[in-house]
């Protein structure tokens, strides 16, 4: 295997199976994974106003991405992350991490 292909890439050829009659059942199945509730912290209203504060739209983005690059961590707990819901806005920047441990949808 090429030292460039991820730890967990498997090149063998497989085959995916589904209970879904369509592929428009997907979506109806997926949207509801990814509808998040809004923050409401004073700590994430916080951030947010830091943010606004950087006139320049580019510094702007800069500053999110280093945010969170500096701050916040990514952790999957389980196999497949679209069982699961994400956990809230409000929850990550409390932690310091986001996870996919939210409600089960299957």
């Amino acid at each position: 295997m090429s030292t460039f292909a991820p730890d967990d890439y498997d090149p063998r050829p497989h085959l995916d199976i589904t209970d879904f009659h369509d592929w428009g059942e997907l979506p109806q199945w997926a949207i509801p994974l990814f509808q998040a509730e809004p923050p409401h912290s004073d700590e994430f209203n916080a951030e947010v106003e830091k943010l606004r504060a950087i006139t320049d739209a580019e510094q702007r983005v800069v500053a999110a991405l280093q945010f969170v690059q500096s701050n916040i961590r990514y952790v999957k707990i389980g196999a497949w992350f679209a069982t699961r819901r994400f956990s809230p806005v409000d929850n990550v920047l409390r932690r310091g991490f986001a996870d996919n441990m939210g409600r089960r949808f299957c």
